[in-house]
């Protein structure tokens, strides 16, 4: 998992998905933003990413695209649930949310 903070890099997130696509890597994107309308949807999807998620989302609809993304991908199934199921430790635990450590 990696995250692109809009600001910091010159690209936008479906120039990064293109990008990453034009280099041939293949693992699936989701595409997290607050500005999800017909237009970037088409354009994300051309550009290569697997799903577009709009912020603000639920850890439920998270855990549903990232088990869609897992899905033909064992280990990187397990990855992704124990990195859920520590957020969730963490965030019941009284450290805040999200807390990817």
């Amino acid at each position: 998992m990696a995250t692109w903070l809009l600001g910091e890099g010159k690209l936008s997130g479906i120039e990064l998905i293109a990008a990453l696509r034009k280099q041939e890597v293949r693992a699936p994107v989701v595409l997290v933003t607050a500005f999800a309308d017909t237009q970037r949807l088409k354009a994300a999807l051309n550009a290569g990413a697997s799903y577009l998620l709009e912020k603000p989302f639920t850890t439920e609809a998270l855990r549903q695209v990232l088990e869609k993304v897992t899905a033909v991908d064992v280990d990187l199934a397990r990855l992704v649930n124990r990195a859920l199921s520590r957020a969730r430790l963490t965030k019941e635990g009284g450290g805040g949310w999200p807390a990817w450590s």
